[in-house]
């Protein structure tokens, strides 16, 4: 079950990270590129460090920033994501997680009375 949870989640937040990478770095593709460079800016960051090594400085300066924009872009979604969830999570484990009976000690130390120091 741990191995099925944790390849679900690296799917989602892969899925989420790649989504927000994608959409941040549409916008910024140059259109006369050819279509391969294109798609390699698209797919990730390496694939856009790949293109702009061919390009002129300028055009490659803008190129390199949007990738990596967008990658810190899609990071930040994803680290919300973790927060989130483990925030439900600790809601839960206090809901539903049973407490532990109290020992001997502790049901006697609670019906104590203890002195009051002056």
């Amino acid at each position: 079950m741990r191995q099925i949870g944790a390849s679900v989640g690296v799917a989602v937040l892969g899925s989420a990270l790649n989504s927000a990478y994608r959409n941040g770095v549409d916008d910024d593709i140059p259109s006369t590129l050819p279509e391969q460079a294109r798609e390699a800016i698209h797919d990730n960051v390496s694939g856009a460090a790949a293109v702009t090594d061919k390009l002129p400085a300028d055009q490659a300066k803008a190129i390199a920033q949007s990738a990596r924009d967008a990658f810190v872009s899609g990071m930040s979604a994803v680290a919300l994501i973790c927060a989130a969830l483990a925030a439900v999570t600790t809601v839960l484990v206090v809901a539903l997680l049973p407490g532990r009976e109290k020992t001997e000690d502790e049901r006697q130390d609670q019906g104590a009375v203890r002195p009051v120091s002056a």
